[in-house]
């Protein structure tokens, strides 16, 4: 039975305690891992994907037999390789980019000399999202180049150019091909600018977000857009971080889940200062900041965030950062705790730790169903990619007051938990369930009570 405790005498909530989790990595792929189907070892791969079932890399033997492959551990199996034909096209496909999965559905940027596109596996077969025969959606030209992707399992979402120097950020769906935003959408509360720029489209299930900016780069932040084609700002350079007071100046590659939380690294005071920030659906919260102490150092204090986090439907945050002592790790927030999950004294392969300040490599889309995915370098020409499974944090009860309610609530990703409550702790108290309904509010769960007889202790139970 699983349990987490809150005490509350009117709104005092006492937290998590410190957690002492270790990680173990598995080896999904190396320079001793044979390419399926190849003449050799892989010589090449990218950063690593995973939809908590599988990790996914796209990678290339020394004679340059490319495709993208999957695996857990141990031999790599084939989704799609250089004796696969192109869909809708003629010939087969000759290179590779990262791919991107969910649920089982892997989705990919490759071509040949004759033909670039956009392809999804999802059972067995590739299928043709778009490619450069295809006119773009609305007219002006033909799609001409890919780049980032991200699937929902409504379809995909995806940044791409077309061949009137053109820019924007589509979706594909049940419906069809549609443009997102564009070179002429208007930026919202952008003072009739439209946008300039464009990257990291990441959909979730209720839409997506996007990185945008004006052409004079006056105006930068991140967007959410809707089915209905509705754009809003999430966050962006006019508002303030609560760390430095001042505004925010850039922005890395932003993260977000299928209950539409969102983490991102933000730095702001023209890059003196940065902060991880998680949005919780309602609120923004930051996570680790410059000068948060490093967990598992016995001092060392987070100098530096790399561009890219990874975020599970958990609400688990990955992240990269570097320390004052010249060290550099892969953490993890989890439940109102930070962990450290590798650093550069960390073993990962045969008792190898990475090799330098450079030899660590996380992106987003690297951590979904308690797998977490890692790239790492172990010695000169040893690289390779490396599992290990995160924790399912235990569930924060978060409480509010009003004039003669209290409101208790707890994300909704936390399922088949029960509330409960005695008025003294065992053992002379007993715990009873709280009748009261919950409700659904954003992305939690809420039990309102009346103030008067509420103080006590209450906890979330499963089963």
């Amino acid at each position: 039975m699983q349990t987490h405790l809150i005490i509350i005498t009117l709104t005092l909530a006492l937290g998590l305690s410190e957690s002492r989790a270790q990680f173990t990595f598995t080896r999904v792929a190396s320079t001793v891992t044979p390419v399926p189907g190849g003449t050799g070892p892989l010589d090449f791969m990218a950063y690593p994907c995973t939809d908590g079932q599988r990790v996914y890399l796209n990678g290339a033997d020394a004679a340059g037999h490319q495709g993208v492959f999957g695996g857990t551990g141990g031999a790599l199996t084939t989704l799609a390789d250089w004796t696969t034909p192109i869909p809708g096209a003629s010939g087969v496909f000759e290179d590779f980019n990262r791919p991107q999965a969910n649920q089982g559905r892997v989705g990919f940027v490759a071509g040949n000399t004759t033909v670039r596109g956009l392809y999804l596996v999802s059972t067995g077969a590739v299928e043709r999202i778009a490619d450069t025969t295809v006119p773009l959606p609305g007219g002006g030209g033909f799609f001409e180049v890919f780049n980032t992707l991200s699937i929902a399992s409504w379809g995909v979402a995806f940044r791409a150019n077309g061949s009137l120097s053109t820019e924007g950020i589509y979706r594909h769906s049940a419906t069809g091909l549609a443009a997102v935003a564009t070179f002429q959408t208007p930026v919202p509360n952008g003072g009739g600018l439209t946008f300039g720029g464009f990257d990291s489209p990441v959909a979730d299930e209720k839409g997506l977000t996007f990185f945008g900016n004006t052409a004079d780069t006056g105006r930068m932040g991140i967007y959410r857009a809707t089915e209905s084609g509705a754009i809003e700002p999430v966050i962006s350079n006019s508002d303030i971080d609560p760390g430095s007071g001042k505004p925010y100046s850039t922005f890395g590659l932003q993260a977000v889940n299928s209950p539409g939380q969102l983490a991102i690294v933000a730095e702001s005071d023209r890059g003196r200062f940065a902060s991880l920030r998680f949005w919780t659906g309602d609120q923004w919260t930051t996570l680790a900041q410059f000068g948060t102490l490093v967990p598992g150092s016995s001092g060392a204090h987070i100098t530096k965030f790399h561009p890219a986090v990874s975020l599970d439907d958990w609400g688990n945050v990955a992240f990269h950062a570097d320390d004052d002592t010249g060290n550099t790790g892969i953490y993890l927030a989890t439940g109102g705790q930070l962990l450290k999950v590798m650093d550069l004294n960390t073993p990962v392969d045969e008792g190898k730790p990475p090799l330098d300040a450079q030899s660590l490599g996380l992106a987003d889309n690297q951590m979904a169903g308690g797998m977490l995915t890692v790239y790492v370098v172990t010695g000169p020409g040893e690289f390779g990619i490396y599992v290990t499974t995160v924790p399912k944090p235990a569930p924060r009860l978060r409480i509010t007051a009003a004039a003669e309610t209290i409101s208790i609530f707890w994300p909704t990703n936390a399922t088949g938990f029960r509330l409960q409550r005695t008025a003294t702790l065992p053992p002379a108290g007993d715990w009873s369930d709280v009748t009261n309904a919950p409700t659904t509010l954003g992305t939690e769960f809420r039990v309102q009570l009346g103030l008067s007889g509420s103080a006590g202790f209450h906890r979330l139970v499963n089963p």
